[in-house]
């Protein structure tokens, strides 16, 4: 059976106080973060923290490395924490957290690709 070179894939989560992997890259395999849009689902600011970790042999990342840290999105507002791609290795993860629970929703977009 053929391997898939390339797919895009999507994840949706409602951020909590605690850190948590939205997105962990499959083995052998590389994901680029196309976007990661934060959205501020009350009328009052809310900080998140998004970070990347790893713990794949030769891994850049063996701690959580900070993207964002308490960045304050606007009421009712949302911000894109990608503004560029972002590269993961096979094993990484991006981690996000917010202020306040089920306040901040999180959408990721990635192109996965086994063209490592």
């Amino acid at each position: 059976m053929a391997t898939i070179l390339n797919k895009f894939e999507r994840r949706s989560v409602s951020a909590t106080t605690t850190p948590a992997g939205v997105y962990t890259v499959p083995y052998q395999k590389a994901g680029v973060i196309i976007s990661a849009l934060a959205s501020n689902l009350t009328n009052s600011p809310q900080t998140v923290t998004a970070s990347i970790s790893g713990s794949t042999a030769g891994s850049d990342i063996s701690t959580p490395f900070t993207i964002v840290q308490n960045f304050t999105i606007s009421p009712n507002d949302t911000y894109n924490i990608v503004v560029t791609k972002l590269v993961l290795k096979s094993n990484e993860s991006f981690i996000i957290q917010s202020g306040n629970s089920n306040a901040v929703n999180l959408t990721l977009s990635v192109l996965e690709t086994a063209n490592t």
